[in-house]
């Protein structure tokens, strides 16, 4: 009897222990991850009407729900960046490229202990 009452505690905690386990804490960090793209990146007439869009290199302000500086991003030569940040509310604000191309601000949601991804678009002003 005291076999099967250890088995079935055991059993009760194990399924509860993976329970908790898949439940995002509330004080783990959101993941941010992204790209950088630049759009069109060469005027059309000289790609022959084609021009795909490109990645690029970027830096970004992270800004927190008052608008306070948080962190700073710089994409890496393939595009991309992440940061770990707290669960909330931010707004992402891209630096202008040496060629004056600007993307738009862009207010991203982080849950804790999730990834959310973003695209950033630098109008290049080619056209």
């Amino acid at each position: 009897m005291f076999r099967l009452r250890l088995g079935l505690a055991l059993s009760t905690m194990l399924l509860f222990a993976g329970c908790i386990a898949a439940t995002p804490a509330p004080d783990r960090p959101g993941q941010l991850a992204g790209q950088i793209w630049i759009r069109p990146p060469c005027p059309a007439a000289q790609a022959g009407g084609a021009c795909p869009d490109q990645l690029g290199q970027a830096s970004l302000t992270v800004l927190d729900a008052q608008g306070r500086p948080v962190a700073r991003l710089d994409s890496g030569p393939d595009g991309r960046f992440a940061a770990a940040l707290a669960a909330g509310t931010y707004t992402l604000r891209p630096e202008p490229l040496p060629t004056q191309a600007q993307a738009p601000e862009q207010t991203v949601t982080l849950l804790a202990g999730q990834v959310t991804h973003v695209n950033v678009t630098y109008a290049s002003g080619l056209r």
